[in-house]
Order: structure tokens, then C-alpha cells, then sequence
């Protein structure tokens, strides 16, 4: 096989594989709760009250942590013409280990207004980078702050079960779940990037050739 057929076969293999990493890299939505609702409930995330949903993501049963959380959504409930611009969060494993937390500034999508006269809205914000693997995690949301100083409270879409704690205490029932996606990006899996790598090592082999065919012509 000659030289520049090698090059081709090498630079497609490399191309190929840069292919694959942009695809697995792309940011996306790692889990969805459900669609917002907006006319049936919501649970306040004001004045020390908290909203809890858990939440699991299978990968595949790799080893590592395949995919970073860099956002959430949520949709909420605020008072007419009133918007969230802040948010206390975290997560937490299904061990009770917490794995990120913080205060985020919160961007407002105005949806529609509802017939209890409240706007609803999809409602995001950063996370900074969260490494998670296949398992069960929950998210956690309160001290929400309001452009009017209001209500805020967390879309209820009956998806999977939640917690509810508030400044008297975990409410004794099942509280259904609200709505909200988790947004990261998936991490290439190992052989995208042994299949990237053996690519540039195709190039290089063939680069390095021709250097020494140069070399010796001389």
C-alpha cells in the first residue's frame, strides 16, 4: 500500500474520530422530569421552604463519571410580571453525599399565565461542572429570590416522587414530583478516544515516514 493511501486512511480514521468526540461532547439533556404543567400545583421554594426530587441516570455501567451537570431547568410560579432571579441548590448523592451546591443567578423564560392569575415560566440556571456516573441523585431547591419579593414555587407535573421540608419540618406525605431537566454534557466514551488516538497515531506514523523518505532522497 502506498504512502498517500495510508495518509487518507489515517487522516479519515483521525477525522472520524474527532467526529465522534464533538457528538459525544454536545451539551443535552441527561434527564427530564416531564413537561412543565402549570395549572395543576406548585410547591413553594420561598421563606426556608425546600423542594427535593430524586432523580437516576443510567450510563451504561461504566466504571466513571461519563457526563458533567452544567445546568438545570425548572419550571416555576411566580406572581404576575414577576420574575426569579436567584436560587439556592444542590445535589446530593443517593448516599447523602453532596456533590455540588451554591446560590446561582436564575434566567427567566415567561411561558404563559396561567388561570390562577400566576406566570409561569422555565426557569434556568449553572451549576458549574458536576462529574456524576449512573446512579440515583436528588436536587434540592430553595431561598428562591423574586423580582417583587413574592411567591415562588416549583411546577408540579406528577413525575417521579420528591421531599418537601419546610420551617415546620419535612411534611409527612408524598409530595409528587416537579418539573425540571438536567443538562450536562456526556463525557466520549473509552474507545471513541483509543479510536482518536490510534487515528493521530496513523497520522504521525505517516508524517514521520515521509520525513525520512525526504531525508534520505537528499
Amino acid at each position: 500500500m502506498n504512502r498517500p493511501i495510508l495518509t487518507s486512511m489515517a487522516a479519515a480514521l483521525a477525522i472520524t474520530c474527532l467526529t465522534t468526540e464533538v457528538h459525544a461532547g454536545t451539551s443535552g439533556v441527561i434527564y427530564d422530569s416531564g413537561p412543565i404543567d402549570g395549572f395543576g400545583n406548585g410547591w413553594m421554594i420561598v421563606h426556608g421552604w425546600e423542594g427535593i426530587n430524586n432523580w437516576t441516570v443510567f450510563f451504561g455501567g461504566l466504571p466513571f463519571p461519563p457526563a458533567v451537570v452544567v445546568k438545570v431547568t425548572i419550571g416555576a410560579w411566580t406572581d404576575h410580571g414577576a420574575t426569579v432571579s436567584q436560587i439556592d441548590w444542590n445535589v446530593v448523592t443517593a448516599g447523602g453525599i453532596l456533590i455540588g451546591s451554591g446560590t446561582a443567578p436564575v434566567t427567566d423564560s415567561f411561558l404563559f399565565q396561567n388561570s390562577q392569575g400566576y406566570d409561569i415560566s422555565q426557569d434556568t440556571f449553572s451549576v458549574g461542572n458536576i462529574p456524576i456516573g449512573s446512579g440515583a441523585y436528588s436536587l434540592s431547591l430553595t431561598n428562591a429570590v423574586t423580582s417583587d419579593g413574592g411567591v415562588a414555587l416549583w411546577d408540579q407535573n406528577d413525575g417521579t416522587s420528591s421531599g418537601y421540608n419546610g420551617p415546620v419540618g419535612t411534611v409527612p406525605i408524598p409530595v409528587p414530583g416537579e418539573s425540571f431537566q438536567i443538562l450536562g454534557t456526556v463525557v466520549p466514551e473509552p474507545t471513541a478516544w483509543a479510536l482518536m488516538l490510534v487515528g493521530f497515531g496513523g497520522v504521525g506514523a505517516v508524517v514521520r515516514s515521509r520525513r525520512r523518505t525526504l531525508v534520505e532522497a537528499r
